[in-house]
């Protein structure tokens, strides 16, 4: 008499689910790294003079005061006034005062000097004084810009997630 071999049982469920919920969550927005809250170097200029930033910037809205001491460094009252332009990066991606993200040749041969920095937009738009922050969001702005102030909702997996789980 022939005897059937043992049935051995796999369970390969659980890492196709897995694979569905990471599958998900890449398409699901607020899942994942946000573009928002992803440090890259920015640099901005500074000016000795507003007819200096002009001329790099062409328009005032672009250029926002600033105070330094005898050495250039910034201060908060008093000293000499000087002009920063808006952050930008090597790319020419230049984040304006009003929300606006544009990507222009970026000519700033009338600087007196740079600030480099490791900054998200989402910082860039966090100042909580200067031009940054006092300038109101143009319509179309980042939602850097216009979300300020206010708490940014994430996603997560709720039901979702729950949607895509099961026994196994």
């Amino acid at each position: 008499m022939a005897t059937n071999p043992p049935t051995t049982r796999r369970h390969h469920r659980g890492g196709l689910q897995l694979v569905l919920i990471s599958s998900a969550a890449a398409l699901l927005p607020g899942c994942g790294p946000d573009p928002l809250d992803t440090p890259e170097p920015m640099s901005r200029a500074q000016y000795a003079s507003m007819e200096d930033c002009l001329q790099d910037w062409r328009d005032e809205s672009e250029c926002e005061p600033r105070r330094t001491d005898a050495n250039g460094t910034v201060i908060g009252g008093g000293g000499r006034l000087g002009w920063w332009g808006p952050y930008y990066t090597r790319s020419g991606q230049v984040y304006r005062y009003n929300g606006r993200v544009e990507q222009v040749p970026v000519n700033v041969s009338h600087a007196q000097a740079f600030e480099s920095r490791l900054l998200s937009p989402r910082q860039v738009y966090a100042s909580p004084t200067g031009r940054y922050a006092n300038v109101p969001a143009a319509p179309g702005a980042s939602p850097a810009k216009s979300t300020q102030g206010t708490a940014v909702k994430r996603g997560g997996f709720g039901s979702i997630g729950r949607g895509f789980s099961g026994g196994g």
